[in-house]
């Protein structure tokens, strides 16, 4: 099956999903380590591989709301994707994460991929993100986090 080329870069082409990439999508899906800070359970079925793909076939890029996964792929075959995702209040602002297969990773194809998408957002489809525009600029905000257990020791020392 042929899927839409978003972009090409000197290894990777950047495409839509496809159900030829059920098995690698699933594979990779399937390793605990990636798996550790996303959305989904291991192990990662195929079935469910298909249907991700079947619901991300309507979803255009750079549309407002729905994530989309990118497909990365080099050497023909699939190594990870980049999931993008344009706010639906803000469509100035996107949200960009990646996975990469174990096998892939250390070589600068995240680098790679990110800057591609990056590209085509900020160039082609007008999203300026920043943290979010407050009475007419665009502004930033830090997030800091601390635990229950890291307040109390630093409070118990002081």
């Amino acid at each position: 099956m042929v899927a839409e080329t978003l972009a090409v870069t000197d290894r990777l082409v950047l495409r839509r999903m496809t159900s030829d990439d059920a098995a690698a999508l699933a594979a990779y899906r399937s390793d605990p380590v990636q798996a550790r800070y996303q959305s989904w359970e291991t192990p990662y079925s195929a079935d469910s591989a298909l249907a991700l793909i079947a619901a991300l076939r309507d979803v255009r890029f750079a549309q407002p709301g729905p994530w989309l996964q990118i497909a990365i792929e080099s050497c023909g075959r699939l190594i990870g994707d980049v999931a993008v995702r344009i706010d639906g209040d803000d469509p100035r602002q996107a949200t960009v994460g990646f996975t990469l297969a174990a096998h892939a990773q250390g070589r600068g194809f995240a680098t790679e991929a990110l800057r591609s998408v990056m590209s085509l957002l900020f160039d082609e489809h007008g999203v300026h993100r920043r943290s979010a525009w407050w009475k007419g600029e665009w502004t930033d905000e830090y997030v800091y986090a601390v635990l229950a257990e890291e307040w109390r020791s630093e409070n118990d020392a002081v």
